[in-house]
């Protein structure tokens, strides 16, 4: 399993007017419901997280406070440390795909 450090660029914009951008694992729970864990930090116009696996998939965001430019999207990482997005049918696929197999007897 290959893992990558992701230094990903992020415009942040206005402090005022938006939140601090967040960086989240994603996987399914037993619901087949998307559970986050928030991982990462923003340094200098950079979301970095240092132990990604390649393909992993994530979500990344920014709050806008004034409610109309609110980002929060799904993303594959790849082999050079980028983000891929994906739509949310995309994310679930891959995740399910990701899932292990329990064995038949």
């Amino acid at each position: 399993m290959t893992t990558v450090e992701l230094r990903e660029p992020w415009e942040q914009g206005n402090s005022r007017r938006y939140g601090r951008p967040w960086l989240a694992t994603v996987k399914l729970n037993s619901a087949g419901r998307f559970e986050l864990d928030f991982i990462g930090n923003y340094l200098s116009g950079y979301l970095i997280c240092p132990n990604l696996r390649v393909g992993q998939i994530v979500k990344a965001g920014i709050k806008d406070h004034r409610g109309s430019g609110t980002q929060n999207n799904f993303y594959r990482v790849t082999a050079a440390g980028r983000l891929e997005k994906l739509t949310e049918i995309e994310a679930y696929d891959g995740l399910k795909n990701q899932q292990p197999r329990e064995s038949v007897s």
